[in-house]
C-alpha cells in the first residue's frame, strides 16, 4: 500500500469523488448532502419536493441498477447512495464514475416526477 502510494491516492481521488459529485448532483432536487472521507462517499437522497424528507428506500433500491447498466457498481439502500470505489482509482475513472452516478440519479428523478 505505501510502496503504491494508495493511501494518497485515496485522499486525492475521494476529495476528487466527492467534489465531482457536488458539481454533478449536489444541487438537483432529490439529492440532499453529499459527504465523505477518503474514497467512501455518500450522497443523501430526498423528496424533490424541498421539505428533506428521506426518498423512499425502494426508490433509492432502484440506483442499484440504474448504475450497473452504465458500468459501475454502487451500493444504494435507505435513503443514502453510498460509493467505495477501489483505492487504486485514477482521475480518469473518478470522473466516469460521477457521470454514471450523476445520469442514475438523473433518470430516477424524472421517473418520480411522472
Amino acid at each position: 500500500m505505501e510502496q503504491d502510494r494508495l493511501i494518497e491516492n485515496a485522499a486525492t481521488m475521494g476529495s476528487r469523488l466527492r467534489d465531482g459529485l457536488e458539481r454533478a448532483v449536489g444541487k438537483r432536487p432529490i439529492a440532499g448532502e453529499v459527504r465523505g472521507r477518503g474514497l467512501l462517499v455518500c450522497v443523501d437522497l430526498v423528496e424533490p419536493d424541498g421539505s428533506g424528507k428521506a426518498l423512499d428506500g425502494g426508490r433509492v433500491a432502484e440506483l442499484d441498477r440504474k448504475a450497473w447498466d452504465r458500468g459501475a457498481i454502487v451500493f444504494a439502500r435507505g435513503s443514502v447512495l453510498r460509493l467505495a470505489p477501489p483505492l487504486c482509482i485514477s482521475a480518469a475513472e473518478v470522473d466516469q464514475l460521477v457521470g454514471i452516478v450523476s445520469d442514475s440519479i438523473e433518470e430516477l428523478e424524472k421517473e418520480i416526477a411522472k
